[in-house]
């Protein structure tokens, strides 16, 4: 997406189906281009990942709405974690900045589902897909005049598929890598 980058940052899932703060990076996942509009990004067993949004330098704020394909749930509102179906309304939108991340499916009261393929908990979902669609924040779906909009789906996959589709291996987790909150150059 021009102007706004996103990164899928992995951690440990702890065996909690919910979280109720951001979890320590312990690095990016890589994330493969399938072909225009749809990437893919594996999701290795024991794992979760977080939506990191961070807009260009000197670019305008970004409305940013995001669908998960959640197993067996259907669509829901990444924001909200409200389900999407024919006749609700579109997915709510965050605003980036100030919203720089997506820590996972909104359960309310300040807690999450995790993002990931295979959930810790029988209770938790499972994550297939997600859909980012982001605008500049000025402009809204009505308007007459074209809008800039931007969107991409992300398949979850498991990582010896991802592997055998992209030819990228995915790095285990490594014990050093979670992030420490130092500075980065």
């Amino acid at each position: 997406m021009s102007g706004l980058s996103l990164s899928f940052q992995r951690y440990p899932l702890t065996g909690s189906p919910v979280l109720h703060d951001l979890p320590r990076s312990w690095g990016a996942l890589p994330v493969v281009t399938a072909e225009p509009g749809r990437l893919l990004l594996p999701a290795p067993d024991g794992e979760g990942a977080w939506l990191g949004l961070v807009p260009e330098r000197g670019r305008p704020a970004w409305a940013v709405r995001v669908v998960a394909l959640l197993s067996p749930q259907g669509e829901v509102d990444l924001l909200t974690g409200r389900a999407i179906g024919e006749g609700t309304e579109v997915a709510s939108a965050g605003t980036v900045p100030p919203l720089r991340s997506l820590p996972g499916v909104a359960r309310g009261q300040g807690a999450w589902w995790p993002l990931t393929r295979t959930p810790a908990e029988p209770e938790a979902p499972s994550c297939v897909r997600l859909t980012v669609r982001a605008r500049p924040a000025g402009e809204s779906e009505g308007d007459t005049e074209p809008v800039s909009d931007a969107s991409v789906q992300v398949e979850l996959l498991d990582p010896v598929e991802f592997e055998e589709r992209t030819g990228h291996a995915v790095p285990p987790l490594r014990p050093d890598a979670p992030y420490g909150g130092w500075r980065l150059p």
